[in-house]
């Protein structure tokens, strides 16, 4: 009963939201928004098309990883219209004529094209298979505080694609906690490249120690030493290493979620997940590794652990 009423709440809140944002609109990207009957509507029919969709589902994490991945865009298309248009000169912002960016680039057309993308992004079925399997996988474990996704998202910037703020990327961290054991499959964006790199903590006395962490090794020959074993064949400076990483998220307990609550997953960056040029997402070979590092008592293997 308890998720029923979960699941109907999560549609209502889908239904709400454009209206809710234009009740008290924060920033330009808002108030273009909210100001223009057909951008309001176009940003309304993102929301009705999610409930359509979870009409299918009766799943509530399904339905809060939809909306939650539908809003990591949103606040990515925001956080680039609002900066343009506060920061005109800056070169960092436009490029080579920074002077005419937020004119030529952030326009209501192209504000409108990327609320139809949502739509679209909305309705596709894929988006909920992803996340479905997600959860299903999840219920094999027992989750717990430090058990839960983070992600962002954002757009390419101008020096990266000759048509500068066309292309969308969300970075993140999948993270699955089964008694005192936490793994995480962490893909990131770097170079015009998606990466994966795995991590292995063991929670003591309320507090994650590192056990082992290494980078998947892709067909492009991105990663950072050392190279995951069951992930990089082939590779120098195959194992595992229990040395800081200072470009990695921190664990941080999230005691204010529901254990089985994935947290801020996000169906794009959860596609890029594992090795280059393999099935993304949870699918082997990741979920078999997942399998592996949660319940394997040793693990990583000692003899593949180095300082």
């Amino acid at each position: 009963m308890a998720n029923a009423l979960c699941w109907q709440a999560g549609l209502i809140f889908l239904a709400q939201a454009a209206h809710a944002d234009c009740a008290a609109p924060e920033g330009d990207f808002q108030a273009t928004i909210c100001a223009d009957p057909g951008l309001r509507a176009k940003a309304e029919a993102i929301w009705t098309t999610a409930t359509e969709t979870l009409a299918q589902n009766r799943n509530p994490w399904v339905a809060l990883g939809l909306r939650r991945s539908i809003r990591h865009q949103l606040d990515a298309y925001g956080n680039a219209w609002d900066y343009a248009k506060a920061q005109p000169e800056d070169s960092g912002a436009c490029d080579d004529e920074p002077s005419s960016c937020a004119e030529t680039w952030f326009t209501k057309d192209w504000l409108a094209e990327r609320l139809e993308r949502l739509s679209s992004f909305a309705a596709d079925p894929s988006n909920l298979a992803l996340l479905r399997e997600e959860m299903r996988f999840r219920r094999k474990f027992t989750g717990g505080p430090f058990g839960h996704d983070d992600a962002n998202c954002g757009l390419l910037e101008p020096w990266v694609l000759e048509r500068p703020y066309e292309d969308l990327h969300c970075a993140g961290t999948f993270r699955i906690q089964h008694h005192d054991r936490v793994c995480t499959a962490e893909v990131t964006w770097a170079s015009g490249h998606y990466m994966t790199d795995l991590r292995v903590d063991q929670i003591v006395a309320g507090q994650p120690v590192l056990k082992g962490r290494c980078s998947i090794l892709d067909q492009g020959g991105w990663g950072s030493e050392p190279f995951c074993p069951e992930m990089s064949i082939d590779a120098p400076q195959v194992g595992w290493t229990t040395a800081p990483d200072d470009f990695s998220d921190p664990l941080v307990a999230r005691p204010d979620l529901d254990p089985m609550d994935p947290g801020e997953t996000d169906v794009v960056a959860m596609a890029m997940l594992g090795p280059d040029g393999l099935p993304g997402g949870f699918a082997p070979p990741l979920t078999d590794w997942f399998q592996t590092c949660l319940t394997t008592p040793d693990y990583p293997p000692p003899d593949q652990v180095r300082e």
